[in-house]
C-alpha cells in the first residue's frame, strides 16, 4: 500500500534521538545554493515514477566538508534522491546515483529514516543537513515538503520543520528558489 510521501516526513520515529545545537537561534543562511548535477538527473526520473507514489528526499547541506565525489561541499548545496512510503513499492523506472554509485530508491521499509539513509549513503551525519521533500512537480501546488525529524531539530531550536521565519529569514523560501534556479 503506498501512502502519502510527504506527510510521512511529519511522522516522528519511536527510536529517534534528537540532537539539538549547543546555540540556539537561527542558522546562518548560505552565501550561495546549488542542486548537485546528480540530483538534478535525479530529479529527472522522478515524472515517470510519480504515479507510482515515488517522491524526492532532500538534504541542503548547513556545514562545509571536501568529498572525492562532490570536491567541496558548501552550505547551500542540495541533494536529492528518490524514495517511496509504501510497503511493497514497484520497481523505480529510471537510474538513481548519490555520491557518484548507482543505488535503488530509498523506502521506509529500509532501516531509519529517509534522510538518515541519504545521509548513510553519503557518509555524513544528518547534523550536516536539513531535510525536505517534494513530489512531482515540486513546484506543484501542495508538493513541498518541510520537515525531517532527523535533520532539522539540530538546526531549528528541536522543530522537525524548516521555519518560514527565522529571525526574518524564510528558510523554506530559500529551499524552493534554490529548486527553481536549478530544476526550473
Amino acid at each position: 500500500m503506498v501512502q502519502d510521501f510527504l506527510e510521512g516526513f511529519k511522522i516522528k520515529p519511536s527510536d529517534i534521538q534528537i540532537i539539538k545545537r549547543a546555540e540556539t537561534g537561527c542558522p546562518t543562511p548560505p552565501v550561495t545554493t546549488k542542486v548537485s548535477a546528480e540530483s538534478r538527473s535525479n530529479y529527472s526520473t522522478l515524472s515517470a515514477n510519480a504515479a507510482s507514489g515515488y517522491g524526492m528526499t532532500g538534504l541542503m547541506a548547513m556545514n562545509t566538508w571536501q568529498t572525492a565525489c562532490y570536491g567541496e561541499v558548501r552550505p547551500g548545496y542540495i541533494f536529492l534522491f528518490p524514495g517511496i512510503r509504501s510497503s511493497s513499492p514497484s520497481a523505480y523506472n529510471g537510474t538513481v546515483n548519490l555520491n557518484c554509485a548507482q543505488h535503488q530508491a530509498l523506502s521506509f521499509d529500509s532501516p531509519g529514516t529517509l534522510h538518515q539513509q541519504m545521509c548513510d549513503i553519503l557518509g555524513r551525519p544528518a547534523s550536516d543537513f536539513i531535510g525536505f521533500s517534494c513530489m512531482y512537480p515540486y513546484n506543484g501546488a501542495n508538493k513541498m515538503g518541510y520537515h525531517s525529524w532527523t535533520c532539522n531539530p539540530h538546526w531549528f531550536n528541536g522543530s522537525n520543520e524548516v521555519p518560514v521565519n527565522c529571525n526574518g529569514v524564510n528558510w523554506q523560501q530559500i529551499i524552493f528558489n534554490t529548486m527553481s534556479t536549478w530544476i526550473g
